[in-house]
């Protein structure tokens, strides 16, 4: 029985799928739907890598911390739109750090019955290699049933 099913949203083009199925999931079981974003601190350090010592670094983390939180809020204003068109309430988390340890510590902390992924196809190794590869990490230490919808 599905009485409580994570969805979780990156805004990328594999995920809208993700987004469909949990939906009509959650919509046919009456469960209730999570949706968790994570705010990836990869990217900030990432953006930040070239800037260490150049002056004014504070204000250049502050205005990447700013960039994501409002990309964050982006993400997570289209999926409710697309939940309450078809008739779904849904909640939000978010959360800050790495993607999968993330995941993990939500799925840990919420008693879900079900946690919805999107996936990557990837066109090549070296693509594959470049990738974080969430739902393989989450798959290696989850007990919660993982459903994994290809984009």
């Amino acid at each position: 029985m599905l009485r409580k099913i994570l969805l979780c949203i990156d805004g990328e083009e594999h995920t809208e799928k993700a987004e469909g199925y949990a939906i009509s999931l959650a919509k046919l079981a009456n469960a209730e739907l999570y949706a968790l974003h994570v705010i990836d601190q990869w990217l900030l350090s990432r953006n930040i890598s070239h800037e260490i010592f150049a002056a004014g670094r504070d204000e250049y983390i502050s205005y990447v911390k700013g960039e994501l939180s409002k990309q964050a809020e982006e993400i997570v204003s289209r999926f409710l739109k697309k939940a309450e068109e078809n008739g779904v309430e849904a909640k939000i988390r978010i959360r800050e750090g790495t993607p999968a340890k993330e995941i993990l510590a939500e799925v840990n902390s919420g008693d879900y019955d079900l946690v919805i992924l999107g996936g990557k196809s990837y066109k090549s190794k070296l693509e594959r290699l470049k990738s974080y590869r969430t739902p393989e990490k989450v798959l290696e230490k989850i007990s919660t049933p993982l459903l994994v919808v290809k984009g």
